[in-house]
């Protein structure tokens, strides 16, 4: 998937930045175009490192055309994508990648969650490689090419439990927005920042995982593991675990999906580096998404429902509308009254999304 060129979609927002910083570190790729949405400023700095790079502010609507234009001149021979929009927008661009036939890496991991096999199988069809930017998923990537599914008992991801997972669920119910986006570990979006701190974003990388490496879903655990540096873990069918080590950053896993490794400057551990490890079973009497989870990965419904509903609770709880403790259960009111049936097509994906926003 190593490509000369790249396209960064999303490239003001949190991971795009993030994005930015790896590849100004690799002079042996070249950022070709790059979109945000309003944030001039920061297109304008990328203007400024990248004097070729064709940076536009747009609209979701307006994405697809600004693809097929740099088609024109970028082939998928030596061209890839990033695609950092954030949320289920995410998803009309990554179709818009595939139907140009452009590799992509997806920091919207929104794509696989709602777009879910379907999406996966038409990438396929087009002849498109899809790779993961998310940290867990660049480790458990690495595990399962290591040791093999068929040696493989349980697939482990992590979390770090976000900044009130020591709280009382009465505690919980005092949660302001302000705090909610101050993560202990990781520097992240707001919305990101409160998806973790409620578990939904560990709910949404349960499906994640299930549908980017075929996995079987009850095979997938999750440990709360605060110090950051697992990404994730196996458990072989011998009882032996693995875990994925690097520093608490997600430049590694960017430089990694991107294949720049080691020639990419990157904070990876660096034993005997003195750092601790330890992990604990998660408390879902107060975070209820890893159960949401399981529910979703039996069905791609109700993974739609969990992204869509779960997009507009939190911007409740961001208005203040809501309490950080009513995210979830407003979350699995619309997951249970989707009946799951069959997806047919991406506008039944779109439709669904739809009617699980009408809270």
């Amino acid at each position: 998937m190593a490509a000369k060129n790249i396209i960064l979609l999303g490239a003001t927002g949190a991971l795009g930045k993030m994005c930015i910083n790896v590849i100004r570190k690799a002079n042996e790729i070249n950022l070709i175009a790059a979109t945000g949405y309003d944030n001039i400023n920061a297109l304008n700095d990328i203007k400024q490192h990248f004097p070729t790079c064709t940076a536009a502010s747009l609209k979701d609507a307006d994405v697809a055309d600004f693809i097929k234009k740099i088609r024109e001149n970028y082939t998928p021979r030596d061209t890839i994508s990033i695609n950092a929009i954030g949320g289920f927008a995410g998803l009309k661009a990554s179709i818009a990648l595939c139907d140009v036939g452009y590799d992509i890496v997806l920091a919207n991991k929104e794509s696989v969650v709602s777009g879910g096999k379907f999406f996966i199988n038409y990438a396929q069809k087009k002849g498109v490689h899809i790779k993961s930017i998310d940290s867990e998923m660049v480790a458990l990537e690495t595990l399962i090419k290591a040791h093999k599914k068929s040696n493989i008992e349980r697939y482990i991801l992590t979390a770090s439990g976000g900044p009130f997972y020591s709280y009382s669920k009465k505690r919980l119910e005092e949660v302001t927005p302000d705090k909610a986006v101050k993560h202990p570990v990781w520097k992240m979006g707001a919305k990101i920042s409160i998806d973790s701190a409620t578990l939904a974003n560990k709910a949404l990388e349960m499906v994640e995982a299930k549908n980017l490496f075929s996995l079987d879903a009850n095979k997938i655990d999750v440990l709360v593991h605060k110090q950051g540096y697992a990404h994730s873990l196996i458990k072989l069918k011998d009882g032996s675990v693995y875990p994925q080590l690097y520093s608490p950053t997600q430049d590694f896993a960017i430089a990694k999906a991107l294949e720049l490794l080691p020639k990419s400057v990157c904070n990876n551990v660096d034993l005997p580096d003195s750092f601790s490890l330890s992990f604990g079973k998660p408390n879902e009497n107060k975070f209820p998404f890893l159960a949401l989870g399981r529910t979703a990965l039996l069905s791609h419904e109700r993974s739609i429902a969990m992204v869509a509903s779960n997009e507009e609770a939190v911007k409740l709880f961001q208005k203040g509308e809501i309490k950080f403790i009513d995210i979830a259960g407003i979350v699995k009111k619309k997951m249970d009254e989707l009946t799951p049936g069959k997806i047919k097509s991406f506008d039944d994906i779109f439709a669904i999304d739809k009617e699980s926003r009408n809270l």
